[in-house]
């Protein structure tokens, strides 16, 4: 067998020659990733809340980010959940106001460890019977050991001159192009940031009411940061967070696996190399985030997941 299989691999031509073992692995990864998101996509069509709770993995912590609160004056509030208790008992007030009828991803990406869609959803709702259509983000990290997703992490997308508190209205909707490239530089300039520990250029990238929800390297609790703060003190906490995490890592590297820009917002995944200071320990982990902009071009919501971290040898 094993001769039959390398006549078969020398009688086609050798172009892109990826190890195949490692290519077979990579796909089985996403492949896994993406019946895991699209399980949870489906129960949520169901309207059973036990159905959709079913299709978290077994065991936590999990990392939810359900429904964001917009006050009038543009702060922003991310409620973070952690346990199966409180995931049910939302998915039970959200799905008893409407009803999902579709789920249309405009982009998708299929992680080692994740799903990401940029969504049209369609839903109903139960009150009025009025069918809309909504501009949404979701983001379903999985276990790789087991089925089932450990988080959503949700965004719905809103006008973006509600969004934020502080600065002028600067970004118009009006030039696609222009929010695009705009996006794209405001990125990298969060990249230079993270690279260069750069406490200070990562606070004035943030709005005002910034909401940060991310794996929490800092205290390694396996689930997302818990930075609710008081209303004008957001940054502040962005900012106590970042300088906990530098004060943890020394980075070595942050390189980009994936990444969409689009008007109104940056998705990414990203390849942190870097050394606990403590001990010296070279480490490696994956984040998957993504960071919408407020009325004022900066960013207003930062959330997302991350890998364990691994040792690098």
């Amino acid at each position: 067998m094993g001769g039959t299989d390398a006549m078969v691999r020398s009688a086609h031509m050798r172009v892109v020659d990826v190890d195949p073992e490692l290519l077979s692995r990579s796909a089985e990864a996403q492949l896994h990733a993406a019946k895991g998101g699209f399980d949870h996509v489906l129960s949520e069509m169901t309207g059973d809340v036990d159905v959709i709770v079913g299709t978290l993995a077994s065991e936590g912590p999990y990392g939810y980010t359900i429904r964001k609160q917009v006050s009038d004056d543009g702060t922003l509030r991310v409620p973070i959940l952690t346990t199966r208790e409180e995931i049910y008992n939302e998915y039970k007030a959200v799905r008893s106001l409407s009803d999902i009828l579709g789920h249309q991803a405009m982009i998708e990406i299929l992680g080692l460890w994740y799903v990401f869609h940029d969504v049209v959803d369609t839903s109903r709702g139960r009150a009025s019977g009025s069918v809309n259509q909504h501009n949404t983000l979701v983001l379903c990290p999985v276990k790789g050991s087991s089925a089932g997703i450990t988080g959503e992490i949700f965004w719905h997308r809103t006008p973006r001159e509600g969004l934020g508190r502080g600065g002028d209205y600067i970004l118009s909707d009006a030039d696609r192009r222009t929010l695009l490239l705009y996006h794209y530089d405001t990125h990298e300039t969060y990249l230079g940031a993270l690279r260069s520990a750069d406490v200070d250029g990562l606070a004035a990238l943030a709005n005002d009411s910034v909401q940060l929800a991310i794996r929490d390297y800092v205290t390694d609790s396996g689930t997302l940061t818990q930075t609710e703060a008081r209303i004008g003190e957001e940054v502040n906490t962005y900012r106590a967070y970042w300088t906990a995490f530098f004060e943890r890592f020394e980075i070595l590297s942050v390189d980009i696996l994936q990444r969409a820009v689009e008007e109104w917002y940056v998705f990414a995944e990203l390849r942190f190399t870097a050394r606990i200071k403590r001990g010296g320990e070279k480490v490696t982990f994956n984040t998957a985030e993504f960071l919408v902009t407020a009325r004022d071009g900066r960013f207003i919501s930062h959330i997302g997941h991350g890998t364990d971290i691994e040792s690098a040898g």
